[in-house]
């Protein structure tokens, strides 16, 4: 450990050589081209190698400097996941949680208050996102997805198994005037799209046994909150889990014009890096969150 390079230096050699530019290094450092060239003169005379070619104005690496470039940034990105490791661990950071935005507003919401009221001392931030999450990558502490649990390095715990729901505005008419009461209603009003799950109409449908002659016709959307949120604004009928609307059906916003004999349905875990499991903030949530779905 006594002949390790000095840190500066390793950090403006990886800028350097990742930008081939003494300038360019500078601007992203924060420091003057001389800075970056004298750390870079440092670390030189530390290893007794050249680590650049100076053809003409220009800087390319050396032979040395190409085996030596990928270590040094795999072991500063190693130093800065380690830090930000220690900085989640620590009791005075906020949790961070992701979910989508429609579970969000429609399910996790309305319960936050009492875990809000149980644990005061942790401070809450939301992610409402749904995208495929690396937790190793990023501050997010806790995501709650839907899919198999089976996620390499991460703990999950089986939530909930919610299936998909047929919601609209109450009162909702059909094309030619009738308010809609069945399931072949909905090859007279507009059928509303979520973008990531384009398809979930055909599916339902063909399930119903109905022959709609365009399934994926009608509004598109990229969440399902966007969804539903036209469905209450009355431009046609949506098919979501139903803890994204539940809120919404419950205060009356939204109905479920009728039964479904489709049983397909999407299973929620809450996930978080196993290294992470116990974290009190992360620990605090996770039994707080199951008991929601006792």
């Amino acid at each position: 450990m006594k002949n390790l390079p000095p840190m500066n230096s390793l950090r403006v050699f990886e800028a350097a050589g990742r930008l081939l530019s003494f300038n360019k290094a500078a601007q992203e450092l924060n420091l003057t081209p001389s800075a970056v060239s004298h750390a870079v003169k440092l670390l030189e005379e530390h290893l007794g190698l050249a680590l650049f070619d100076r053809p003409g104005r220009g800087i390319e690496l050396s032979a040395e400097g190409k085996i030596f470039l990928p270590s040094v940034r795999e072991a500063l990105v190693q130093l800065s996941n380690a830090a930000a490791s220690l900085k989640r661990q620590s009791d005075n950071q906020p949790l961070m949680i992701s979910a989508a935005p429609a579970l969000t507003i429609g399910w996790l919401m309305p319960r936050l208050a009492s875990f809000q009221l149980a644990h005061p001392e942790i401070e809450v931030r939301m992610n409402s996102s749904t995208g495929v999450f690396d937790l190793r990558h990023s501050d997010i502490d806790v995501a709650i997805r839907s899919g198999s649990g089976q996620w390499d390095g991460l703990d999950s715990h089986f939530l909930m198994s919610e299936e998909l729901v047929v919601v609209c505005k109450p009162g909702l008419e059909t094309e030619t005037g009738e308010v809609i009461s069945a399931a072949r209603d909905l090859l007279k009003v507009p059928l509303l799209h979520v973008i990531p799950t384009m398809g979930q109409w055909r599916s339902w449908l063909n399930a119903s046994g109905i022959d709609h002659p365009d399934p994926e016709k009608g509004l598109k959307f990229e969440s399902s909150a966007y969804a539903a949120a036209a469905a209450i604004a009355g431009l046609g009928v949506a098919v979501v889990p139903e803890a994204y609307v539940e809120q919404h059906i419950r205060s009356g916003r939204l109905t479920s014009p009728f039964g479904s004999d489709v049983a397909e349905s999407y299973d929620f875990y809450i996930a978080y890096q196993t290294e992470h499991a116990n974290i009190p903030r992360i620990v605090a949530f996770r039994d707080w969150i199951l008991k929601q779905v006792d």
